[in-house]
């Protein structure tokens, strides 16, 4: 896994990790995290761009992964609106949503 520490002015805010998983070949958001102090402000939004455009270098990553706590509402406008869509797919209770490049 890579981690990734979300700074807004020097502060840390949250708290990211990607990984390429050994089980489906597959490029994986694991956490996206930004304190609960901080929220509201774009970060997550922000962050998780970045991270997109930093996944989308890496060889061989046509496409991104995350798994959604169901009734993360906030969670899940974020990601829509970024591009993911939901697979349909329901892993360990979580909503499995795709990002495609």
């Amino acid at each position: 896994c890579v981690p990734l520490l979300i700074r807004a002015g020097g502060e840390p805010v949250g708290f990211a990790m990607y990984a390429l998983d050994e089980d489906d070949g597959n490029y994986w958001i694991y956490r996206l995290m930004i304190d609960a102090r901080h929220q509201g402000k774009g970060y997550g939004r922000a962050a998780l761009r970045q991270l997109l455009g930093l996944l989308s270098e890496l060889p061989d990553c046509p496409f991104v992964i995350l798994g959604l706590q169901p009734g993360n509402d906030g969670a899940r406008r974020l990601y829509e609106q970024t591009g993911f869509r939901m697979t349909g797919e329901v892993i360990g209770g979580e909503l499995i949503m795709k990002y495609e490049f």
